[in-house]
């Protein structure tokens, strides 16, 4: 069981986050992480595999209140003879880390339970940093175990949040930029999804989780479309709807293209599509979009 949901009805396989830190994280009693980069840089260790040592198994550590291991964490991976990490965060984690702090809300005065708090905020906003930087970073590093343990920080960053204190803390959401974001829209465009589609996204940021929902998701399909020629630029299974359809293979009649994108254009604006044939200045026929208008006298 994952602390969040995932699809039922896709075929579409969750992902697991290999493990590759060989650091043990400690808890040290410091308050942030601004040593990270002095720590990675003496590990003779791969980035990835010290971020995940020190971010992902330190905040959860730190989080907790004791030392997790690997094992813990990690399971059989299904396609493989590695241990990896469900993405999706071991249920386990989340009900251990809601009683921990229910107990300490219980047992504490609200002076030394808010210190407990305010100490663990600060380390969650110190990780929450290191992690922004380094999903900026990667994207010129050109390495997918570093970009899935980064998204897998923004998965426990969120939880952790929302154990915690989901009213003050800020959560990371989404952004064009990051490299986690990218590795999703990877996803859903080898999952079938057109990419010219997905430019919504750019616009519509929301959290980690949910834009992993539904990277999990197949498109929908009323007629078979194949997109996997497409570009965020131009959508090349619609742009199929201009080219003429001929009733012989023998047919001369003339090819006239439809300017679908203006259509859309008009359409996505609240407008009514008009369409006329004109005669362009070398005679050829070609038609004329334009929106309507009380005075147009075109036809639809």
């Amino acid at each position: 069981m994952s602390c969040f949901p995932y699809p039922r009805d896709t075929d579409v396989k969750a992902i697991r986050v290999p493990l590759i830190a060989r650091i043990q994280y400690s808890i040290t009693g410091q308050t942030d992480f601004s040593d990270f980069f002095k720590r990675a840089l003496d590990a003779s260790h791969s980035l990835a595999s010290a971020i995940q040592s020190w971010l992902f198994l330190g905040l959860a550590s730190e989080a907790l209140g004791r030392n997790i291991r690997y094992e813990e964490f990690a399971g059989a991976d299904l396609d493989g003879p590695h241990p990896s990490i469900d993405l999706r965060i071991p249920e386990w984690y989340w009900r251990e880390l809601k009683a921990r702090w229910d107990e300490l809300d219980d047992s504490l005065t609200a002076a030394e339970f808010e210190a407990k708090r305010t100490q663990l905020k600060k380390i969650y906003e110190s990780a929450q940093i290191v992690v922004i930087y380094i999903d900026l970073l990667a994207n010129s590093l050109d390495d997918n175990k570093l970009t899935e343990i980064l998204l897998s920080i923004h998965m426990l960053l969120y939880l952790v949040a929302y154990v915690l204190d989901s009213n003050t803390l800020k959560v990371t959401q989404t952004t064009t930029s990051s490299a986690s974001t990218k590795l999703l829209k990877r996803r859903m465009v080898k999952n079938g999804w057109c990419e010219k589609r997905l430019n919504f996204l750019d616009a519509s940021l929301m959290f980690y989780p949910a834009f992993y929902f539904l990277s999990s998701l197949k498109p929908p399909r009323i007629n078979a479309e194949d997109h996997s020629s497409c570009s965020s630029d131009r959508c090349l299974a619609t742009s199929k709807l201009s080219k003429p359809l001929h009733r012989t293979d023998g047919c001369l009649c003339e090819d006239v293209v439809v300017p679908v994108d203006r259509v859309y254009t008009i359409v996505a604006s609240g407008g009514i599509p008009l369409v006329r044939i004109t005669r362009s200045p070398l005679g050829k026929n070609e038609l004329e979009v334009v929106p309507y208008t009380p005075s147009k006298r075109w036809r639809l």
